[in-house]
């Protein structure tokens, strides 16, 4: 399959994208080419998932539509309208090189069209992968750093983030079913607090029969 060249894209490095983000992050617009499973396991904070169905790609493509109206979020949505040309677009997916400019992916298609709009955009070098290994801190749901430590916004024990506004049913964090083993008895197998409900039983039978010999 075709690709285009990689010198046609201008790109940022990962020291690059941090030090924009600590220094002019209101005019960033970060958008994460890959898939939205991908997307919720981990993502560069603040970022917002790209991901929509080819027939969209598409449309997107031959300029049937703009992007404007592949975007959910209404926040999004206006921050885009409103400074369209103003601000910088920094796109990333994690495919490999060969991938990563073919004519048809997601990131080329997105890139080109933004570009087209007289939009500065920019491809993240290395994709996702190296800027997570680089400053785990500065993404969401990543568990682990390249040392093996726990990233700043995950809790060492708590779930994993899912990205976005994804948020944990509450009250089940706690839950544990296990197993609990069947105790054999001359009847066959009971379970323990059967066993244990017939104990209290004959325990109280047998009272009551103290009770009425001595009455």
């Amino acid at each position: 399959m075709p690709t285009t060249p990689e010198s046609d894209y201008d790109t940022v490095t990962s020291e690059g994208l941090l030090s924009l983000l600590r220094n002019d992050s209101k005019n960033i617009v970060i958008l994460d080419c890959r898939s939205s499973n991908e997307f919720s396991e981990s993502h560069i904070r603040d970022a917002v998932n790209f991901s929509i169905p080819s027939i969209m790609l598409r449309r997107l493509a031959a300029g049937k539509i703009d992007l404007a109206s592949t975007i959910k979020s209404r926040e999004l949505k206006t921050k885009i309208c409103s400074t369209y040309k103003e601000n910088l677009f920094v796109i990333y997916n994690d495919l490999s090189a060969a991938q990563h400019y073919q004519n048809d992916s997601v990131l080329n298609v997105l890139y080109r069209r933004l570009a087209q709009d007289g939009c500065h955009v920019v491809c993240l070098e290395g994709g996702f992968s190296s800027f997570r290994t680089a400053y785990p801190e500065w993404c969401n749901g990543c568990c682990c750093g390249s040392d093996g430590g726990t990233g700043g916004d995950q809790a060492s024990d708590g779930p994993p983030s899912m990205g976005g506004d994804a948020l944990p049913l509450m009250g089940l964090r706690s839950l544990r079913i296990s197993h609990v083993p069947l105790t054999p008895t001359a009847t066959g197998y009971r379970h323990p607090l059967a066993l244990a409900a017939d104990s209290s039983t004959d325990s109280s039978d047998a009272d009551d029969r103290c009770d009425s010999s001595l009455g």
